[in-house]
């Protein structure tokens, strides 16, 4: 079997120019060549405190913790993404939703109107069934309107209109924490499911209306633990027209508490900023 030391020609290996600071290595030349080379402890010889300076010179410098950011920050930047921004935040109000931009849009095909007047008569149905508050099925109707403005490929080319409703209640109900987990339930994803005779959640198709309808994404300050428990379980799509009285008027709240917490911490500086 051949290796390196039967090769004449293999590099010798001699003692790394970086030792440990621990380690005296000690080489014997003889005529220019080496002879001999043998390491020990430093403390054990005189070379104790050297080996000791050594060391410390080669400690690593942890860099300086990033200062904590207040919560009253995060909690506003966690406002602006509910509200699509901080000019919307300072001018959301917490009036009811009415039937206004809730008209079924006019398409060119006759396909295209069939399916909307189709998503728009299912989600009228499950705002009497299942929401069981007109404002609700409001802002579904204002979904179905601003979904075909956006992309409307996410209605026409969806496998059925019972996938663009349950998609529409499903990201609205997100954005308003229609579902368990937001503390004010109004149903579960499975009576969804089984209200619009689909076979798999509501999430499988809402996710992509959610995506064409979300202004803001969530950013690392929306995944923080520290929003628990001072913020609801909602999944920001950046539109207030979409955030029903009860939503807004927790946003409404918590704004407040943050725009308070952010003048005694910064004295003038948020009233220059709005």
């Amino acid at each position: 079997m051949h290796d390196h030391y039967d090769d004449p020609w293999s590099t010798p290996s001699y003692p790394s120019v970086h030792p440990q600071s621990d380690v005296v290595t000690h080489l014997v030349f003889v005529g220019g060549r080496l002879a001999e080379t043998w390491s020990e402890q430093a403390a054990d010889g005189p070379y104790a405190e050297f080996a000791r300076s050594l060391a410390r010179e080669r400690q690593p410098v942890e860099p300086a913790p990033s200062p904590a950011v207040p919560v009253h920050v995060r909690l506003l930047e966690w406002l602006d993404e509910q509200a699509g921004g901080r000019d919307s935040l300072l001018a959301l109000g917490g009036e009811p939703l009415g039937d206004d931009d809730t008209d079924v849009p006019t398409a060119e095909r006759a396909s295209d109107q069939q399916r909307l007047l189709a998503v728009a008569e299912l989600l009228d149905g499950c705002a009497n069934v299942l929401l069981h508050v007109e404002e609700w099925g409001n802002a579904c109707r204002r979904a179905l309107v601003t979904l075909w403005e956006v992309d409307r490929e996410a209605v026409s080319l969806a496998p059925t209109a019972s996938h663009v409703a349950a998609g529409i209640v499903w990201a609205v109900g997100k954005a308003n924490g229609w579902f368990p987990g937001s503390g004010h339930a109004i149903c579960t994803q499975s009576q969804l499911r089984d209200h619009f005779g689909l076979t798999a959640y509501p999430s499988a198709y809402g996710k992509s209306v959610q995506a064409a309808l979300r202004v803001t994404w969530p950013t690392a300050t929306a995944s923080s633990g520290w929003r628990r428990p001072i913020t609801p379980e909602l999944e920001a799509l950046g539109r207030p027209d979409l955030l029903t009285a009860r939503t807004r008027r927790t946003l409404l709240r918590l704004r407040e508490q943050a725009l308070a917490s952010a003048r005694i911490a910064e004295p003038g500086e948020l009233d220059e900023a709005s």
